[in-house]
């Protein structure tokens, strides 16, 4: 089975959970997709543990027995574990202990069968998928996302991603809010972010020094990108995301709402929690709004061309700083 065809079976409520699952490929994006579906099977209550190589199976055993009639669902998720796991005495009660509301997940990158195919595995294939394939999914995403593109750029975002669906994931959100009536302009920022590996890129140290009002890492930035040909349109919308991401993580901590919750909702990736925090402790609501505004106000210049593009982005890193900030640990520098 594939990870599409487990994410549907997953979602139809009227099927029961398999309790044993055995995901085997290099592609951790679609495994991540299985896992997240079955988190959300589950229910938001599930407990969830992941482990990684060299474990005790006699105590995640006895780990996953332990639930009682009023306690929440668990998920076990082994990441590579080992070859002398498999022949622990202890092996056969892990799977054993699999049941509705304990349900056990074997991982592993290289493309093997589970060790003991009488109990009933659901294997997963996680295979990088081929250009064809990966074409028609970057298709499905994208209905999925609410993103409307045309088919010349459907097929641009496919030759960019293959077959990264993180860097799908990314990009797609990207073009969620680039105007469609930009015309050439916005698959002139479409080239320019698909040339570039999202995860790594100045464009997102610029938004994470907005995020962080720290206004001379932000024009350093700035001013790289604009010296070396960036769009204009892509710094504004990478900014515009960071920011209404920021608020939504300030309203969301206000209300009580779980950090894993949030990401689960967002797509909040563990690394990106440093800057959100800092973040939600240096703006207020009524501050990121107004910053929104002036983004507004930028938007309709750039598309009117009114004015010189990069003096409206120095005016929204400028109005984002605050002297003194500290960068949050980890976060690199420009220069």
């Amino acid at each position: 089975m594939d990870s599409e065809a487990a994410v549907a079976r997953l979602s139809d409520t009227t099927r029961p959970v398999p309790a044993r699952w055995w995901l085997a490929g290099p592609d951790t994006w679609q495994a991540e997709r299985v896992l997240a579906a079955l988190a959300a099977r589950l229910g938001p209550e599930v407990e969830r543990r992941r482990v990684d190589g060299a474990q005790d199976p006699a105590e995640l055993a006895w780990w996953l027995r332990a639930v009682g009639f009023f306690d929440a669902p668990k998920l076990l998720v082994w990441r590579e574990p080992d070859a002398k796991a498999f022949k622990h005495p202890a092996w056969p009660e892990l799977v054993r202990s699999s049941h509705a509301d304990a349900v056990f997940v074997a991982w592993t990158d290289k493309a093997a069968d589970p060790p003991n195919p009488a109990a009933d595995w659901v294997r997963i294939d996680l295979e990088w998928l081929k250009p064809g394939p990966w074409a028609e999914l970057v298709r499905r995403r994208a209905r999925g996302a609410g993103v409307r593109l045309s088919r010349e750029e459907l097929d641009q975002i496919a030759a960019w991603t293959h077959p990264s669906g993180h860097y799908l994931d990314n990009l797609l959100a990207q073009c969620a809010l680039l105007p469609p009536e930009a015309g050439r302009s916005r698959l002139a920022a479409l080239a320019a972010l698909g040339a570039r590996p999202l995860g790594a890129g100045a464009w997102y140290r610029l938004a994470d020094a907005v995020a962080v009002r720290d206004g001379r890492q932000g024009l350093a930035e700035l001013e790289r990108q604009l010296a070396f040909g960036g769009e204009p349109v892509v710094a504004l919308v990478v900014m515009a995301r960071q920011m209404l991401l920021v608020a939504d993580w300030i309203r969301a901590r206000r209300a009580g709402q779980a950090r894993d919750a949030f990401a689960r909702a967002h797509g909040v990736r563990p690394w990106q929690w440093r800057t959100l925090d800092r973040a939600a402790e240096l703006w207020t609501p009524d501050e990121v709004a107004a910053w929104l505004g002036l983004a507004i106000r930028a938007d309709r210049a750039l598309k009117g061309s009114e004015g010189d593009p990069s003096v409206w982005l120095a005016m929204l890193v400028l109005a984002a700083h605050r002297p003194g900030t500290a960068r949050p640990p980890g976060m690199r520098r420009a220069i």
